[in-house]
């Protein structure tokens, strides 16, 4: 899911902002290709992050409980799981994707560089490439840390709805207490790492519409 990333717009302005590629066929397909696989890979994120607050919202409703309806609620978090782990894998694939794309942008690039006979011009496009490349492995770093948080926290939600199944009174739902908690923290480091990714992506994207001035 969330790997946003985990992660995660991540526009070729995350990357090569204020870069100027040489404006063959090949390297506009390459640009395009990358740009929007990481337009939908945010989207994705941006949505999933809204389901992922519902979820919360509706979990600590039931468990502190404030739901009206403790049985439809119930019901309601059940699906937003599966739409959760639903986006995950689909977040997933579309950064993988992303991945593959950044990587023939970044292999036409350094082709291209050797085609320069100008040393000072070489030089340039290779700091430029290499500025990349860091800002891209920070977006993929931030995504891998996400996963790790997503990981632990959808086993522990999966594990209470499968408790709350049973029996939804309240000295049940009392009786989550230390796992709610724990639960609130995860989801919590979970949201923050996916802010995180969305702000600097979209820092990234005004920087881009503005020549690379923020």
């Amino acid at each position: 899911m969330i790997r946003k990333g985990f992660v995660l717009v991540v526009l070729l302005a995350l990357v090569v902002t204020g870069v100027t590629l040489a404006q063959d066929k090949k390297a506009q397909q390459e640009v395009q290709k990358f740009k929007s696989s990481a337009e939908q890979t945010v989207k994705s994120v941006e949505k999933a992050r809204g389901t992922l607050q519902q979820t919360l919202d509706l979990y600590n409703s039931i468990v502190n409980g404030e739901a009206k309806n403790v049985e439809s609620s119930y019901k309601k978090l059940t699906q937003n799981t599966k739409e959760i782990e639903k986006a995950s894998t689909s977040i997933r694939k579309q950064i993988d994707t992303m991945s593959k794309n950044a990587e023939k942008l970044f292999a036409g690039w350094e082709e291209q560089i050797g085609q320069f006979t100008s040393e000072n011009l070489k030089a340039t496009s290779q700091q430029q490439l290499d500025d990349a490349k860091q800002r891209y492995k920070a977006i993929k770093d931030s995504a891998a840390g996400a996963k790790e948080i997503y990981d632990p926290f959808i086993a522990n939600l999966n594990e209470q709805i499968m408790f709350m199944g049973r029996n939804l009174s309240p000295d049940a739902l009392a009786a989550l207490g230390d796992e709610a908690t724990k639960l609130n923290e995860q989801a919590t480091a979970l949201m923050e790492q996916v802010d995180g990714f969305l702000e600097v992506a979209h820092e990234n994207q005004q920087a881009m519409a503005t020549g690379g001035k923020k």
